[in-house]
């Protein structure tokens, strides 16, 4: 199989690599560049010119497992993995309420 990022034209059917190694493409808006993974990395690709960039390195011992691109391109949204995770507690009290039933 191919691996890596691979542009189709469905107007002549052929391809071009846009990287060796990558998955889970998210084209931008106007179509000139492209999010994808790489090796838990988030990466840029300029369409036309072929240029990569990395957008987003993860932390050590972590890695990126999805990306989600915003209105108007202008947020990214990710979800990362980590070896080592922490705790967290949400209360839905308030504080005050805490505080008057002897908490």
């Amino acid at each position: 199989g191919v691996e890596g990022v691979i542009l189709w034209s469905l107007l002549d059917n052929t391809h071009r690599r846009l990287s060796q190694e990558g998955y889970d493409p998210v084209f931008l808006r106007r179509g000139r560049q492209l999010l994808f993974k790489e090796v838990g990395t988030i990466r840029l690709v300029d369409v036309a010119s072929g240029v990569v960039r990395t957008v987003l390195s993860p932390p050590p011992s972590s890695s990126f497992i999805w990306v989600g691109v915003g209105p108007g391109d202008r947020s990214l949204c990710t979800v990362r993995t980590a070896e080592e995770g922490d705790i967290w507690s949400l209360s839905l009290v308030a504080p005050t309420a805490l505080a008057s039933a002897g908490h």
